[in-house]
């Protein structure tokens, strides 16, 4: 969703819709507490387990409060007037380019699970990409010879954002 800047520049905050990734997500969650219930309901097909009923209800019950937590993770995209920030608003994970790192913006289309993985935040040797969904967004190729790709609702935006910042 897109979220006007205080600062004149380009703000973005973007959730992580693919329901496929919802799922892939809750799967661990689901089966550990399916594995909970047989273990508590007394079923011989889980009777071998080391581990009591307690310590997979309380296993599951974890997994779901991290499950939920990831929900609420958000890909934040800010221009300001020093550079750009991306961070994964929920975790530690951040990068901020300043307006002199990079030599080139552009706008560019991909398949986040078939180019880099996924979705969330995805490196590969050179490449570091943030994407929370869609199929596009800025790919900026940086002094030191790596790629910064940033996921975007609003991509076209984001480049002129950049551009229009004054150079370093």
């Amino acid at each position: 969703m897109p979220v006007p800047s205080g600062d004149g520049g380009f703000r973005e905050e973007q959730t992580f819709a693919a329901r496929q990734a919802r799922a892939a997500v809750a799967v661990i969650p689901l089966l550990v507490s399916g594995v909970a219930v047989l273990r508590v309901a007394g079923s011989r097909l889980v009777a071998r387990l080391p581990a009591s009923g307690a310590d997979l209800v309380f296993l599951a019950v974890l997994l779901w409060i991290v499950f939920a937590w990831l929900l609420r993770v958000r890909l934040v995209v800010q221009v300001h007037a020093d550079g750009l920030l991306v961070r994964l608003r929920g975790l530690p994970w951040r990068d901020r380019v300043a307006r002199g790192e990079w030599t080139r913006a552009s706008v560019v289309t991909f398949d986040a699970v078939r180019d880099f993985g996924g979705y969330g935040l995805r490196r590969a040797g050179p490449l570091r990409a943030y994407v929370a969904g869609g199929t596009t967004g800025v790919k900026l190729a940086l002094r030191d010879g790596s790629t910064l790709i940033v996921g975007s609702a609003r991509p076209a935006d984001l480049v002129a954002a950049l551009e229009k910042l004054p150079p370093s």
